[in-house]
């Protein structure tokens, strides 16, 4: 009995590891909904940081993480409504956005999503 446990344990491990996308939104393997863009400061160098939430579903716990040389510092954004979109300042927190950075978006019930500033700036 107990070698059947401990092997359908680890045969649910295995498939959370290598399931392919449409199973891993059943385990809850998946990236929030989110979209981010970024809109420059008018006098400052720097961006304000825009989330938006692309689903039907409410977002919890939505935290907005950047990363720089090894750094990191987290903004709480609390809850997205379906659909809703909230700017966010980064100096509020000590923080300017630049190249070369990331922004890792995490929510409850997701994994976390990171996505590398040149990717915004650029857009």
């Amino acid at each position: 009995m107990t070698r059947y446990f401990v092997f359908g344990v680890g045969a649910l491990i295995l498939i959370k590891l290598l399931a392919p996308e449409g199973l891993r939104e059943i385990t809850g393997m998946v990236q929030p909904p989110v979209q981010l863009t970024l809109t420059k400061y008018l006098i400052e160098n720097g961006y304000y940081v825009n989330v938006q939430n692309l689903s039907d579903k409410t977002l919890v716990n939505v935290t907005v993480t950047y990363l720089w040389q090894g750094n990191s510092k987290d903004q709480w954004v609390g809850i997205l409504d379906p659909w809703e979109s909230m700017t966010i300042d980064p100096d509020r927190e000590g923080i300017r956005v630049q190249k070369n950075e990331h922004i890792r978006v995490s929510s409850d019930g997701y994994v976390p999503k990171t996505i590398e500033t040149n990717t915004l700036i650029n857009q």
